[in-house]
Order: structure tokens, then sequence, then C-alpha cells
């Protein structure tokens, strides 16, 4: 299996499929669009808008090094070694605090609270997904290097927050 140059184009299409079905298992209830089908997609790039919630998996760069260990010395081309990264994004709706609104208008503290709450437990759900989608080697070969982390929260936008958990894997 393993991904090389020739097989990247279906890695961020192949974790969509991975991540659902590990997210699904872990009992989180996916976005979906307004036909009943699941909210999940591939894009190329982290920065690619976004205007629902949606699980979507990003391209986002493919560095010569290691894992999590870029490496910009002069090398010898027999010994390039090459990773890609990618950015897994769960978006969900949020309250949103906007000034000048009168305070009837503002969400109840409560309400953004348990929107907290639940982007953290996507947070857990993401990052025990990429665990077990490496652990049974699903995307790479037994022994690739795969690093998994960090995650963290993307800054709301229009009423919508994700968290994004990078992965990155040797390509071979």
């Amino acid at each position: 299996m393993g991904v090389t140059f020739d097989s990247l184009p279906t890695a961020g299409p192949t974790l969509v499929t991975l991540f659902v079905q590990k997210l699904q298992a872990l009992g989180i209830v996916l976005p979906a669009f307004g036909t009943g089908k699941i909210a999940a997609y591939f894009v190329n790039g982290p920065d690619a808008a976004v205007d629902q919630e949606c699980l979507r998996v990003a391209f986002q760069t493919i560095t010569m090094g290691m894992p999590s260990q870029p490496d910009s010395r002069p090398v010898l081309p027999s010994q390039m070694q090459f990773y890609a990264a990618f950015g897994v994004e769960l978006w969900r709706s949020v309250p949103t605090l906007e000034t000048g609104l009168p305070a009837s208008a503002l969400p109840l503290p409560l309400a953004i609270q348990n929107s907290g709450i639940e982007l953290v437990k996507d947070a857990a759900a993401l990052v025990t997904a990429a665990a077990q989608i490496k652990a049974e080697y699903l995307l790479t070969d037994y022994g690739t290097p795969f690093a998994i982390g960090p995650i963290e929260p993307v800054t709301p936008a229009g009423g919508l927050a994700a968290n994004r958990l990078q992965l990155s894997f040797s390509i071979l």
C-alpha cells in the first residue's frame, strides 16, 4: 500500500473515507448536507472557504525530511526523503457574539459552553480516529513514519468553528 507521489492525490479522499468510518464508529454524529448525505470532502489547502458544518481533509504541504522533522540541508538526490501533511477538520456551528446586539439577542453562556464541550469532544475523537488509522495501517505500510498532531482550534468564522488535526506521513 503506502503513499507514493503517484498515489498522493488519492490520499486525501482516502482519509475522508477513513475518518467518516472511524468517527461514526466512535459515535460522533457527522454533519450532513440537506440531502442527508454526510458533508465530508477533500480540499486543496487549509485556507479553503468553509460555509457549512462539515468534515474535511485539506492538503497542506510536501516537505523534505521526516514527518514533524523538516530538513533543509543539502543532500544527495538518492538520500532525499519527503513527507506530506494534511489537516483534518470537523466544522460545527457555534453561537456568535456580535457587538452592538441587545443583551436579549446574545447567546446564553450555557450555549457557548456546550459548543466548546462539543468541539473538545470532536478534537478527542479526531485524535482517536487518527491513532486507529495509523495502528491499523489503513493508509501507510508498517514502519512508514506517520505523525499525528498537533491539533488546534481554527478561528471561528461566520458562526462556524473547528479543530484542525495535522497528519503527516512519509512519501515512499
